[in-house]
């Protein structure tokens, strides 16, 4: 009978062998859910023994991680904040660098004062943002949007999951579009982390994207810039006077998404932030006051 050391090594070996990432760490991650143990339980129980049926339970996850499918879809969970969620087949995986986007509107969210915060989620996927920010304020309501039907149910079990569900409004719909009869009032607030992949960039992405994630998730047309117009086009209508846009952005699409904050003529202050390797991967825009003066940044005399 194998030991849960041998199984490790041998599953690292099966996984290495058809080019999976990380494949030791992948195989102690798919023994830890069959066995119900932590990672650091299997070192501490390495030499314990694994009957069959269990081995049989991880033969069938190591053969569906084999043919790269996301393991977060194989287990149907993921861990992003700190927080425990639900992950399915079709709804986007979330990534580490979206928590550097988390952690923005968390950092803004506490330099305001009053006594209720207005958050929107734009296309929330499994709510990893909505729930994460609702996590960290009790005085945040956010507001979720998401056009997959899938998502919007995803969210709402990821809102219950992490205890924040009464904070958390999930809407279905396009972008800012359930927002307009939900009764929501202006934004303090609006976070979201939209397709912004080139659709020529499609055919370079790691098997593991192109053939399980959910395309509409991903792309954002050419130069993957569409979503990211849209959004910023819309978003003064929902936006408070002095309210914040933080948006996730690729690798190369800074400067035209400062344009289009730019060419709107009605915002000030955009900034950007670095992800973990120096792409700048979040920006944020203010709302300019109605005394501002636009040109300036500031308000005159």
């Amino acid at each position: 009978m194998y030991r849960i050391l041998d199984i490790i090594s041998l599953s690292a070996d099966y996984l290495k062998a058809r080019r999976v990432p990380q494949p030791r760490l992948n195989a102690e991650l798919l023994l830890s859910d069959v066995l119900g143990k932590s990672r650091i339980e299997l070192y501490v129980e390495y030499d314990k023994p694994v009957a069959e049926p269990q081995l049989s339970a991880l033969r069938k996850l190591l053969k569906a991680r084999g043919t790269h499918k996301p393991i977060q879809y194989i287990l149907g969970k993921t861990e992003f904040f700190s927080l425990p969620f639900l992950i399915a087949e079709g709804v986007f995986v979330p990534r580490p660098e979206t928590e550097i986007l988390v952690q923005e509107v968390v950092n803004h969210i506490k330099s305001i004062s009053a006594e209720e915060v207005v958050v929107f989620d734009v296309g929330t996927g499994c709510g990893c943002i909505a729930v994460s920010v609702a996590h960290s304020f009790q005085k945040c309501r956010v507001y979720a949007s998401d056009i997959s039907p899938e998502a919007v149910s995803l969210t709402k079990r990821n809102a219950e999951k992490n205890g924040v569900a009464e904070r958390i409004v999930v809407l279905r719909g396009d972008l800012f579009e359930p927002f307009n009869n939900s009764g929501a009032p202006k934004a303090d607030v609006i976070v979201s982390n939209p397709p912004y992949i080139p659709e020529e960039g499609w055919e370079s992405l790691p098997a593991e994207v192109r053939f399980f994630e959910p395309r509409v998730s991903l792309l954002g047309g050419k130069g993957g810039l569409d979503f990211l117009r849209r959004i910023i086009n819309s978003a003064e209508f929902f936006l408070k006077p002095g309210g914040k846009v933080f948006l996730e952005i690729g690798e190369g699409q800074r400067d035209p998404v400062m344009a289009f904050f730019s060419s709107r003529q009605k915002y000030v202050d955009i900034t950007t932030r670095q992800d973990y390797n120096r792409i700048e991967r979040v920006i944020c825009a203010r709302l300019c006051q109605a005394e501002e003066n636009i040109v300036g940044g500031h308000s005159p005399g």
